[in-house]
Formats: structure tokens, C-alpha cells, sequence
């Protein structure tokens, strides 16, 4: 029930990004030939207007198709209601749509929790997986986490990046666990294993309810955690970019396997979860990469700039090339998202 919950969640999240470009593009005056929830084999399919509705065999995303987006797709050049011959300002904005719609959901999910649902973020394990590294090392539910590889860590996201970092730089290597027990403090050594294109020690966190805030409050603390989640996103992005590793991304196996887990702690787990990944797809579709959203907005930006459009020929080709470079990336983390499932873990 819970692996079902996960897979409709990440499945909204991509029909909300798709239907965040086909709202922006009828407000713009273009043409809507399809909108599609993943790809190959169409299982469900609606004709509403002018617009197909299609639900496809393979959930690894979703797409609109708009008359003139792509140079070959056989719209007249003369046609007013191509994407191709609407105004650049049209343009961008359906493109950007897509981001804004994940960002502005996690935006309406963000300000109700630090309202209603608020929780502080903590080093203390809630649970220690039994036949993991932290089991084996002698860790215990309960135990505050302190410092790891060296590091102090104040919160669960330091103590995996410093989890992360540290089995990265020494993959194998024991990484030393300080822990404050019943007010002692005891030293552990536990090696990482790899799972899912990162490194997993076994333990999740607890979480301790905090004061709600007023409304005006949380508004503004809304969007200021999308913007320090979006940086740290960055971060880590500029990190593996750097050290050339897929270490530390999991694909769509992955993805559901961490919502379900959360789902099963409760609903605030569940939405707190639903937040996080809205600003990472969000995100991942700005990078200005060919054939992402944000790769179209360079195309978009250079013509702004310069008043001249980009080779049609050349965006095509490196628009598919871009697509096909994705489609690798996420098939080569699902093979690690496999292994983690075939070791168990």
C-alpha cells in the first residue's frame, strides 16, 4: 500500500510539472496537440478539445506537446498559434511553467507544516535498522548523534552529507560515529554500504514537535526554505559534478522506496517528504542542460539577447541529445537502485 501511495505521489508531481506547461501554453495562445504521463505504449487515452490525454506504459516522466515546439513535428511555419511564432516573453513563460508549478506546491505544502505541522530537525535516531552498518557498529534507537567522520552535525541532512562526503572520499573505510547516550559519550566505527547510488548506514531520524508559526510567519519561512533547500540541492549537484560520481543519487526505484518509507512514519513524514522532492524536480528541470526546461531557457535567453534565434537544426539535435544523455543518467542509477534490492537493502 505504501509502495502505491509512493508511486501515485511521484507520479503527481510529474503530471503537476506537465500540466504547469500546458496551462502556461493555452494562456499563451498555443496549440496543445498532447499531454502524455510517461512514455512507449499508450494504456489510457481522452480527447478533451484539441488536446490529447494519454497515460503511458513506462512512468519515467511525462510531456506536452505544443504545435512548433520541436522544428520537425510538421506545424505550418505560418501557424499564429505555433510555439515557434509566438513572442520570446510567451515562450519563456511556458517553458518556466513547469519548474513553477513543483515550486509552487511545495510552497502550499511548506506553509501549512510550519504552521500546523512544525517539527525540529534532529541528530537523534528514532530507528537503527536491524543487519545494517549501524546495527552492527552498536548504535541504538535513541542515541544522539554528535559528530560524524570528525564533523559536529546539528541536523539529519549534515549527518548524511557528512556521511556521504566521508564514505565518498574513503569508499570502505570505517567512518567514526560520535553519539551522546543517556549523557555519555560513546565512539563507533561503521562502514557504509552502497545502495541506490549512495552510501546508507542503516538508522532514521526523530523528529521533535515545534511551536507553530502565525501565518505571516510561515509565508515568509516558506519561501526562504525553498530557497536554502534549492541551494543545498545546488550544492550537492556542484559536488558530484566535481568528484565526476553518481555517488549520492538514486533513481526512480529509490525515490519510491525513501516516499513509502516516510509514508509509513505518518502523514507529516509523507508531506514533509512531497516537499522535498517537488523542489528537486523542480530544480533538476532548471538545470541548463539540453532537452530540460532549463536548457531551452538558454536557447530562449541567447535569443533575447542577441535578437536572433538559435539554428532550429541545431536546437533539435542537441535538445535530442540531451534527452537521450537523461534517459542514460536515470538508467544507470536504477541499475544501482537494483543491486541495493537484490543485496537486501
Amino acid at each position: 500500500m505504501y509502495i502505491a501511495l509512493a508511486v501515485v505521489a511521484l507520479g503527481l508531481l510529474i503530471a503537476l510539472h506537465e500540466l504547469g506547461h500546458l496551462w502556461a501554453a493555452r494562456q499563451a495562445g498555443m496549440r496543445v496537440e498532447r499531454y502524455s504521463l510517461g512514455f512507449g505504449p499508450v494504456l489510457l487515452r481522452r480527447q478533451v478539445g484539441e488536446t490529447e490525454f494519454v497515460l503511458c506504459a513506462l512512468p519515467l516522466g511525462g510531456y506536452v506537446r505544443i504545435a512548433g515546439l520541436a522544428t520537425d513535428d510538421g506545424t505550418d511555419p505560418e501557424d499564429p498559434r505555433s510555439f515557434a511564432n509566438r513572442p520570446a516573453r510567451w515562450r519563456l513563460w511556458v517553458i518556466g511553467a513547469g519548474p513553477l508549478a513543483n515550486y509552487l506546491l511545495s510552497y502550499l505544502i511548506g506553509v501549512p507544516l510550519l504552521m500546523f505541522a512544525a517539527t525540529r530537525d534532529t541528530t537523534r535516531l528514532a530507528e537503527v535498522r536491524a543487519g545494517m552498518p549501524a546495527a552492527r557498529a552498536g548504535l541504538q534507537a535513541g542515541d544522539d548523534v554528535r559528530r560524524v567522520g570528525g564533523r559536529e552535525v546539528a541536523t539529519f541532512d549534515e549527518l548524511r552529507r557528512a556521511i556521504r562526503e566521508s564514505a565518498s572520499a574513503a569508499p570502505g573505510a570505517p567512518v567514526a560515529f560520535e553519539v551522546d547516550r543517556a549523557g555519555s559519550r560513546l565512539s563507533f566505527q561503521l562502514v557504509p554500504e552502497r545502495s541506490g547510488g549512495g552510501f546508507v548506514v542503516g538508522i532514521d531520524p526523530a523528529s521533535e514537535s515545534a511551536p507553530g508559526m502565525p501565518a505571516g510567519a510561515a509565508l515568509v519561512q516558506g519561501a526562504r526554505n525553498l530557497w536554502l533547500q534549492t541551494a543545498g540541492t545546488a550544492a550537492l549537484v556542484g559536488e558530484l559534478v566535481h568528484r565526476r560520481t553518481l555517488s549520492g543519487l538514486g533513481g526512480p526505484i529509490a525515490i519510491v522506496r525513501d516516499v513509502s518509507s516516510r509514508a509509513k512514519r505518518g502523514l507529516v513524514a509523507f508531506l514533509s517528504t512531497m516537499w522535498g522532492l517537488g523542489v528537486a524536480v523542480g530544480f533538476f528541470n532548471l538545470l541548463p542542460l539540453p532537452g530540460l526546461d532549463g536548457g531551452r531557457l538558454v536557447f530562449l535567453a541567447w535569443e533575447a539577447t542577441t535578437r536572433r534565434r538559435v539554428n532550429p537544426k541545431v536546437e533539435t539535435w542537441l535538445n535530442t541529445a540531451g534527452v537521450l544523455a537523461v534517459l542514460a543518467l536515470i538508467l544507470a542509477v536504477s541499475v544501482g537502485d537494483i543491486m541495493g534490492l537484490a543485496r537486501g537493502r
